[in-house]
């Protein structure tokens, strides 16, 4: 995992922060795990402790979806925060509020989700554009690394190597200093590879995502895992475990989500718990949207398991490797633990209210802060990639089921 080094208190940083490929495609009997399922209902045990938050925030994020798909375009929607401790969910709104959305508003609070209504300067369409003017012109701004949304609609937040370089940015912008930057059993996992695991490639180590598939005209066409782009210089990578087992080969970087499609046999599992003890495993089952004020958690390869992890940004851009990432969500592990360190980058990022299943909401990416860590270095605030923007954006893929 790359991380963002940086000055200062938790409080300071939360202000200042395709080609087709035609392969041999196991059955779906052959596809299905010939290792130990290993599962564990222990309500305490890996990403199961945040299973309580997560299950109320549900409602939230069903709310807030809701609302969202009122302005597709976000020609209105400023943005959208969770505030999961309150059953609430504010709406930052520009211009004049839509009958439309007071009835979504009624319903909502019906069902019990209280939602604070309050004005936007700026739509989401509008910060996109600005988002999307600088990056066009990158080359006007040195030192850019990061650059996010500010969920009220106020503006843009842009984390930067040099705080003392002057910039010209189109929209009201919050600049940050960045501080150093760094590209930031599990071990030895077996075929179908599950997302969590140790994956090695260009004399490093990164974690595996999920497992995706292709499909043309509902046939599939491969299948293998996700990983962090990043961890495939230059492209066309051969991934092995921590035991010299090959995963696969990378398919190349998708497009400008820093992720990569290592091809080889996978199932649609994650590893969960600690690294080498405590280590159990859940089904994943589906995507989940992410908001501002949602609670997350992670698990890769290098540090484990780690939840109570709260999203500040969603939709900002990074660009810690030269060009653009898009769909970066940053999120803060509220304790003051971590939330990742170094190697865990490609791993998943979940939502997971029971035992035995988790939701995908993206994959590990850079870590912003922190210190060392027997893993190298450790972040308790990190950057992942949205998992809907890595689907999205990429014809025919899809979670394996």
């Amino acid at each position: 995992m790359r991380r963002l080094g940086s000055r200062g208190t938790v409080g300071a940083l939360l202000v200042s922060l395709a080609v087709l490929t035609v392969a041999a495609v196991p059955s779906p009997a052959a596809a299905a795990p010939d290792k130990e399922i290993i599962t564990n209902d222990d309500p305490k045990a890996g990403t199961n402790i945040g299973a309580e938050r997560q299950r109320a925030q549900e409602p939230l994020v069903a709310a807030a979806s809701a609302i969202t798909a009122l302005d597709p375009k976000r020609e209105s929607l400023g943005g959208v925060r969770l505030q999961v401790d309150d059953g609430t969910v504010e709406v930052y709104w520009k211009g004049e509020v839509t009958d439309a959305l007071y009835e979504e508003i009624k319903r909502q609070e019906d069902a019990g989700v209280r939602i604070r209504l309050d004005r936007a300067e700026y739509s989401g369409s509008e910060l996109t554009a600005a988002m999307n003017q600088i990056t066009e012109r990158l080359d006007s701004y040195p030192g850019l690394v990061l650059l996010v949304p500010q969920v009220e609609g106020t503006g843009l937040q842009a984390y930067v190597k040099d705080p003392e370089q002057r910039y010209d940015f189109p929209i009201p912008v919050t600049v940050i200093p960045a501080g150093e930057t760094y590209l930031a059993s599990r071990f030895a996992d077996t075929p179908p590879f599950w997302a969590g695991a140790a994956a090695f490639a260009n004399g490093g180590m990164c974690s595996t995502g999920f497992a995706v598939h292709k499909t043309f005209f509902g046939f599939e066409t491969s299948r293998g895992v996700l990983t962090a782009g990043h961890c495939d210089k230059p492209g066309g990578s051969t991934f092995v475990t921590g035991a010299s087992r090959v995963i696969g080969s990378s398919a190349g970087p998708l497009g400008i989500s820093d992720s990569s499609y290592i091809v080889g046999p996978s199932a649609g599992r994650m590893y969960d718990g600690g690294v080498s003890t405590g280590q159990f495993s859940k089904a994943v089952v589906g995507t989940v949207p992410n908001f501002p004020g949602q609670f997350v958690c992670t698990s890769g390869a290098a540090t484990g398991a780690h939840c109570a992890i709260l999203n500040l940004f969603v939709g900002g851009i990074s660009f810690l490797t030269g060009g653009p990432t898009f769909g970066i969500t940053v999120g803060l592990q509220v304790t003051g633990t971590i939330a990742g360190g170094t190697g865990d980058s490609g791993g998943p990022v979940v939502v997971s209210a029971n035992p035995f299943a988790a939701l995908a909401a993206g994959l590990m990416d850079f870590g912003i802060g922190g210190g060392p860590c027997p893993a190298g270095s450790c972040s308790p605030m990190f950057g992942y990639v949205d998992i809907n923007w890595v689907l999205a954006s990429n014809i025919g893929m899809s979670l394996v089921p």
